[in-house]
């Protein structure tokens, strides 16, 4: 039996296991009867409403369904006659239903992988382009646009092209499909094995590019390089991070581009005293260094925002002392929050911002709440409500406070209570008596008499 991972990634799927998405393409492509079909059909559709349905299983049952539609109207149209001249017969009312059928399971199933390839492949490249790069038959495009753009096409090119689409998806999808639940299980260990392996790769990526932006932003600084120069430094780089951050795990891989930018020290400079001109200057450099690159990646995608909000506050949110005076004197942390409010309050943020402004205070404040500490989470949202807007502040303000620890208790709650344990060697030094009822609920120490749940005391 393989060793276990250290950490196991969790796939959400709308089917319950393995065997039930082997008997739905069972029911797609081997039915013994028409309603085993639609039956299986209708399953694709109910998994739709729980979510997470693989686009190839959505676009499988709408092509399957409006060919079953066709076969059904076959089925019976020998028995329908003409009512009048002058009206649409039955027969060809129905035609134009099955051809609005068939477009349109067609064109969902090219747009949806189309944009599943521009996700890999990253943006700015035509739906031709992607359609070569995943292996789908460009005439499949070429169908699409006519679809969109003119008259629908005739109907036995409709269902030749169905066919065909079916075919495709069994050999991309369906026929790749494990057979049994250990197999599954083994695949989806790889799955989460390989995107370990690529975050770690798209970690070492961008450290690469970020230093090589730093050291070039520098001596184009130093020697006073040309505007032009400059633009194409910060937006090589920008494209390079959205290249590298673009397609499946997007908000992870901008996590990763975040994380070192402040977990690895590239935008904090090096402080020997928390506040005093030394000390601003240096974070002076650290904007003219940074700013630029940061509000072109901040305004391509929000995701890097909320990343860069998350790590920054959780970075001064983690203790490095258990003493107070000390973890509040650590420049380190003092740089990463004048970042923090540099990005809320500066002039250049703010132009970018534009119309909404108030999306930052709120990622800001959502982290605080998420990341209490009496040195400088709780601080931090002070300083941030005192100036925002008064809906801003009767939404947060509760929540900060009940979100802040008390005085005293900053250090992890878990280990005091294990050391406040050592220290009592009876099991009834806590009783209900010495809790005041006007106090509410609180935290006590001490150690517990361990009883069944339901078991009432004497």
């Amino acid at each position: 039996m393989p060793p276990q991972s250290a950490q196991r990634n969790y796939f959400v799927t709308p089917w319950r296991s393995h065997a039930d998405l082997l008997n739905v393409r069972h029911g797609l492509y081997s039915p013994s009867t028409p309603a085993e079909q639609s039956h299986a059909i209708a399953t694709v559709a109910a998994w739709k409403h729980r979510g997470n349905v693989p686009h190839a299983v959505e676009s499988t049952a709408l092509l399957m369904d409006a060919m079953l539609l066709h076969s059904q109207f076959s089925s019976s149209s020998a028995q329908q006659t003409t009512v009048s001249q002058d009206w649409p017969t039955a027969g060809t009312a129905s035609s134009f239903a099955l051809r609005a059928a068939y477009t349109t399971a067609l064109s969902r199933f090219v747009t949806g992988f189309a944009d599943l390839g521009r996700h890999r492949n990253g943006p700015g490249q035509s739906m031709f382009d992607v359609a070569r790069s995943i292996g789908l038959p460009p005439h499949f495009v070429e169908l699409r646009h006519e679809v969109a753009h003119e008259d629908l096409p005739g109907l036995a090119r409709l269902v030749r092209s169905a066919r065909e689409a079916v075919n495709w998806l069994w050999g991309v999808y369906w026929a790749k499909l494990p057979q049994d639940a250990w197999e599954a299980e083994a695949g989806e260990e790889a799955a989460a094995q390989v995107d370990l392996e690529s975050l770690a790769a798209v970690r070492q990526e961008a450290t690469e590019y970020l230093k090589k932006f730093r050291s070039r932003r520098v001596t184009a600084l130093k020697s006073k390089a040309k505007a032009k120069d400059t633009a194409t430094l910060l937006l090589e780089t920008q494209q390079q991070c959205q290249n590298l951050c673009c397609g499946e795990d997007e908000a992870a891989k901008w996590t990763q581009v975040a994380s070192i930018l402040i977990d690895d020290g590239l935008i904090v400079p090096s402080l020997k005293q928390t506040r005093g001109p030394l000390a601003d200057s240096a974070l002076q450099g650290a904007y003219l260094i940074w700013d630029e690159l940061l509000i072109m990646l901040a305004s391509g995608s929000s995701q890097f925002t909320e990343a860069f909000f998350e790590r920054a506050i959780a970075h001064n949110a983690k203790l490095t002392t258990t003493n107070e005076d000390r973890d509040r004197a650590d420049p380190t942390k003092w740089a990463m929050y004048r970042w923090i409010m540099h990005v809320l309050d500066s002039d250049a943020w703010l132009e970018m911002r534009g119309e909404s402004p108030i999306l930052y205070e709120t990622l800001a404040l959502r982290e605080c709440v998420l990341h209490p500490n009496t040195q400088w989470s709780h601080e931090l949202a002070e300083e941030i409500l005192e100036d925002a807007e008064m809906d801003v502040q009767t939404t947060w303000k509760s929540l900060i406070k009940a979100s802040a620890l008390p005085d005293g208790h900053s250090i992890d709650v878990e280990e005091e209570a294990s050391k406040e344990t050592k220290k009592t060697k009876k099991t009834d030094d806590v009783k209900m008596e010495d809790v005041p009822s006007e106090q509410g609920w609180r935290r006590e120490t001490g150690a517990w008499e361990c009883v069944p749940i339901g078991t009432v005391s004497g």
